[in-house]
């Protein structure tokens, strides 16, 4: 025993904050220090020279003897966590159930010859697995965090697009709006001053659209605005942008085409409405507009002289007589 053999080699086991227990071949406890025995509430006295599995019955299972029967010849250190191996060393300390302790079982020789006694040492790593899940605990909240937060972003960048959406586009008619065709015409002003293509405008007005309000009520004329819309939409080309200037004018960009072939696409606007027949109400209406045309040139005009000709054309085909399609000159 340590204690019998070198007392130097006794003091320090039982001063070191580790478990130490010694066991022979048979799995007599040889050694049994100071720290394990506060553990286990087991006094030295009294486990020494005692069978290991008599205190604790663990080490009857095959599993452990045949793990612990291998460091007899001189085999690897086996390592147990009480995390898997909960109670191998069993405490009687209510306050210690929850440890959670680190057990390697080493073989050693004193002797130099084939006769190997085992060693456990016991370390007491319950602060360390606290931080450890207290770290997972923080990374868990902080990904939870940042989960959460993406997905406040989305919402804020769905809600951002709906509003950009709303600022854009009329809600009656579901048009794009003045604001919304100003973008468009200016990004098509900066893409005729790089390719030098050319592009025309057409203004519209309802002709005689207070009569819609006051012969069949306010109803009547949101549905002249809403038909009127659908019929623009549908008889325009994809590459067109018909908007809802206000009122009940629209407003039409025609990119890279001429004031001619503006013309000539206009008077098929102009015609077809004419002749189609709109019900409301079991009513049937009539409806006839009139269109203004320009053609951007890239060496004199701005968005606004552009527009201004158009509607210029259009104010000049309402004195007329309506139902007509004015070019500026």
């Amino acid at each position: 025993m340590i204690r019998t053999n070198n007392s130097e080699y006794y003091n320090l086991f039982n001063s070191i904050p580790l478990g130490i227990c010694i066991i022979d071949k048979n799995f007599i406890v040889k050694f049994w220090n100071k720290t394990i025995e506060d553990w286990t509430s087991i006094r030295t006295e009294i486990i020494t020279g005692r069978e290991l599995s008599s205190f604790f019955p663990r080490f009857n299972e095959p599993h452990y003897n045949l793990r612990l029967n291998n460091l007899f010849t001189g085999g690897p250190p086996v390592i147990f966590s009480s995390q898997f191996h909960r109670n191998l060393f069993k405490s009687t300390n209510c306050k210690e159930l929850n440890r959670v302790l680190h057990i390697t079982a080493s073989s050693f020789n004193k002797t130099g010859n084939n006769e190997f006694s085992l060693i456990f040492t016991i370390k007491d790593i319950t602060d360390i697995e606290n931080l450890v899940q207290k770290y997972k605990e923080i990374k868990n909240k902080a990904i939870e965090e940042v989960e959460r937060r993406k997905k406040v972003e989305i919402k804020l960048l769905n809600a951002n697009k709906k509003l950009e959406t709303l600022a854009n586009i009329d809600q009656l008619t579901k048009l794009p709006n003045r604001r919304y065709f100003r973008e468009k015409i200016n990004a098509e002003i900066n893409r005729v001053k790089r390719n030098a293509n050319l592009f025309s405008i057409i203004f519209i007005d309802i002709d005689n659209f207070k009569k819609f309000n006051t012969d069949n009520g306010h109803e009547c004329g949101d549905f002249v605005l809403k038909a009127v819309a659908s019929f623009l939409t549908a008889s325009i080309r994809k590459t067109d942008v018909v908007a809802r200037w206000g009122g009940e004018e629209f407003i039409i960009i025609l990119p890279e085409t001429s004031i001619k072939n503006a013309y000539t696409l206009t008077e098929k606007l102009r015609n077809k409405i004419a002749n189609k027949e709109f019900s409301y109400n079991d009513k049937k209406l009539k409806i006839t507009m009139t269109f203004g045309i320009s053609s951007f040139n890239p060496e004199t005009d701005t968005v606004e002289t552009v527009i201004n000709r158009a509607d210029n054309a259009l104010g000049r085909g309402k004195k007329e007589g309506k139902n007509r399609t004015i070019i500026y000159s």
